[in-house]
């Protein structure tokens, strides 16, 4: 199918050679009625081919045993994302004036664990509640209170 493409480039890039380079007259139209015949029967290649052979292996889509899942990489990418993530949630709590010492995520738990250091205050409570449900909606929060 790849081949078709250039092919059918090359067609078109030849033609508008042949468009610039012939002078007017008789021997322009023939050329241009040639050419534009030439282009047509290119673009119908394909249909004439699956016509002929429906069952080629240019029309049939991959098959689900052609796709390789590499769960490794997968894992990795997500592990990465999760650490954006946790230094994410972080640096907006910095922002907002709330210390965090550490922030563990406990996946197998569904759990994000937070040691904020201070006194409890239920506004900073709810800061740090919205914040890490941004990314971690459906996680359990737990909050470790550490006085200064």
């Amino acid at each position: 199918m790849g081949q078709w493409v250039v092919t059918v480039a090359g067609i078109a890039i030849l033609s508008v050679l042949c468009d610039v380079i012939l002078p007017d007259g008789d021997t322009r139209k023939y050329v241009k009625t040639v050419v534009g015949i030439v282009v047509t029967l290119v673009m119908l290649q394909p249909i004439v081919n699956f016509i002929a052979n429906p069952n080629a292996q240019d029309f049939i889509p991959s098959s689900k045993n052609d796709v390789v899942i590499q769960q490794p990489y997968l894992d990795m990418v997500k592990d990465k994302q999760d650490k954006i993530q946790i230094k994410t949630i972080g640096d907006m709590l910095s922002a907002r004036g709330i210390e965090v010492t550490d922030i563990k995520l406990d996946k197998s738990q569904k759990t994000v664990s937070l040691n904020v250091n201070g006194y409890y205050s239920d506004k900073i409570s709810s800061t740090v509640n919205s914040v890490v449900k941004i990314y971690f909606d459906n996680y359990k929060i737990s909050i470790i209170w550490k006085e200064k």
